[in-house]
């Protein structure tokens, strides 16, 4: 069976790190709120989300060497480890279900190949929902619980993919990558290239029906690639990534553990769930990336190397 539902027990340590968070102040452009760094973790930390009581953001990072789910306090305080690799594996994008109680993340950590899982986090542990030959990835969870994710196929293909909660009766419903719920749970935001495949064309916002119908366009520029979107708590805004140029990945494996992609111009933009001119939160260069919007909708968090290394940053939303 493609997909499959495996529970086993997670055996892991839970580390608690001492220490106030380290916040530091940096400026936007012109106009624009400062910002607010929240952590300062050596590596790069990535894919944040925030907890539905906007308590605490979880997080990928690779303090470590190797990639791991950790969750660090909003107001600073102790960080917990929530994940530990197996044989060098990379936990990422994390999305928190409704209530708080369990995160869906993507993980290569069974056969190298990126599937998605579910961590409980009372007691820690994990389970598989899918088990896909050629991998899934990007999960997020909807207002009612059920999970879009991103399915890759051995032609280079991807599409969108939705299921149940627990991993049961999964359901292609489009062509693309990258999606985000609205705050009903009835549409999906996205990115698609002209082919859908990886590596071919430049990337624009879709948004379509939780069940495939009503595809159209919702932003193209067509001349810079925009990914990774987060839609506003109330439905009404875009934020996502504008990458400026050729495009290829966000990070690369060096020894030791990752760093973003040299190069890269990278900045997060928003857009009206109306359509229109896009409007810039942040500057392009140095990168920023992966931006989450706050339960209240009146911040984002996401991930800048303007202060030399790939950490978190919060800003308001203008």
């Amino acid at each position: 069976m493609p997909f499959a539902r495996r529970s086993l027990s997670c055996g892991m340590i839970v580390f608690f790190l001492s220490g106030e968070l380290s916040a530091q102040s940096g400026s936007g452009p012109a106009g624009r709120p400062a910002t607010q760094q929240l952590t300062t973790d050596p590596g790069v930390d990535i894919d944040a989300a925030y907890t539905p009581d906007a308590k605490f953001v979880v997080y990928s990072s690779s303090r470590s060497g190797s990639l791991e789910l950790w969750m660090r306090p909003i107001d600073g305080g102790a960080v917990q480890q929530l994940t530990t690799s197996v044989n060098s594996s990379a936990d990422r994008n994390p999305s928190v279900a409704p209530g708080g109680g369990t995160v869906v993340f993507q993980s290569d950590r069974v056969n190298r190949t990126r599937n998605i899982w579910a961590m409980d986090l009372r007691t820690r542990s994990l389970s598989q929902l899918t088990s896909l030959a050629d991998g899934a990835s990007n999960p997020a969870v909807s207002s009612k619980g059920d999970i879009c994710f991103t399915r890759s196929y051995a032609n280079g293909n991807l599409s969108i993919w939705v299921m149940s909660s627990d991993g049961r009766n999964p359901r292609e419903i489009g062509n693309g990558l990258d999606c985000s719920w609205t705050p009903d749970g009835a549409q999906v935001v996205f990115s698609r290239s002209a082919d859908s495949r990886a590596a071919s064309g430049q990337y624009d916002l879709w948004i379509m029906d939780s069940d495939g119908q009503n595809s159209r366009v919702l932003l193209s520029t067509g001349d810079a690639w925009e990914r990774s979107p987060s839609v506003s708590p109330d439905g009404k805004v875009v934020v996502f990534t504008r990458y400026e140029g050729t495009f290829s990945s966000d990070l690369v494996e060096v020894p030791g553990g990752f760093q973003v992609r040299r190069g890269l111009s990278a900045g997060i933009w928003s857009v009206s769930m109306t359509g229109g001119a896009a409007t810039q939160v942040t500057e392009r260069t140095p990168f920023n990336s992966f931006a989450s919007f706050s339960p209240d909708g009146k911040s984002i968090v996401f991930t800048s190397d303007r202060a030399g290394s790939a950490d978190l940053w919060v800003t308001r939303m203008p």
